[in-house]
């Protein structure tokens, strides 16, 4: 047993570990009850857009999407419990599931997608950055920090339309950094209208990035999109 397993194990001795979604007590090395494990299912999400189906807009910031779930059922409470501040569990298990799909070799670090400083100190952590260094963990890529920063906001995104979604996105800005001829893998917890990972995929492009992916934890999808088989497109060029 390794130093950080002895450490987890003795935690576990004070505050019992409890699964990511469900909060049911599990074993101290566990991230998941077996009926949470059991229910989540990977969801067979465009990876063009990261929806279903996709939403057929061509001109995207980013090259791909990696998702893991759809943002729905014990996928959704897992997602809760991070925002809620409760337990980062599921952030270890997205970045597992995300790992086993994200080639390391094609790209060279990761950014996580900011959280204004109050934010962070409210809840204690950056959900996205939890999850995009469960991935670096994954697949041996560094985490940055310092590429992108999120003004100040008495605003919670969740509250927003996708209008106002769109406006918010604006309160993400670069930093001085330089990322000439980096490939990017932005990551996120959730895609929700994609206007805060397009704002932020854009400003990593003008910093110079040569590319830019997204992997998000799960993704809000519905019946509310133009089906957009691009395959079809491909084999007309």
């Amino acid at each position: 047993m390794n130093r950080q397993a002895v450490k987890a194990w003795l935690l576990d001795l004070l505050y019992p570990n409890r699964c990511g979604c469900c909060g049911a007590f599990i074993p101290w090395n566990g991230l998941l009850c077996p009926d949470c494990a059991a229910s989540l299912t990977p969801a067979a999400l465009c990876s063009h857009c990261g929806k279903m189906p996709c939403t057929g807009e061509d001109k995207l910031p980013y090259s791909r999407v990696y998702a893991a779930y759809a943002y729905k059922d014990r996928a959704r409470d897992g997602i809760l419990s991070l925002k809620r501040g409760n337990n980062l569990n599921f952030a270890v298990h997205l970045g597992r599931m995300l790992g086993e799909r994200i080639p390391a070799a094609a790209y060279d670090c990761i950014v996580p997608v900011p959280m204004s400083g109050r934010r962070i100190r409210e809840r204690g952590y950056n959900q996205a950055e939890r999850i995009g260094a469960a991935i670096g963990a994954s697949i041996g890529l560094p985490v940055r920090q310092d590429c992108l920063i999120q003004r100040q906001s008495d605003i919670r995104q969740h509250d927003l339309g996708a209008r106002e979604r769109r406006e918010h996105a604006k309160l993400y800005e670069a930093s001085g950094h330089k990322l000439e001829g980096m490939r990017i893998l932005l990551c996120d917890d959730v895609l929700t209208t994609g206007s805060t990972a397009q704002r932020c995929a854009a400003l990593l492009r003008q910093m110079g990035a040569a590319d830019v992916a997204l992997a998000v934890g799960c993704s809000v999808v519905g019946k509310t999109h133009t089906e957009h088989d691009r395959s079809n497109q491909a084999k007309e060029k």
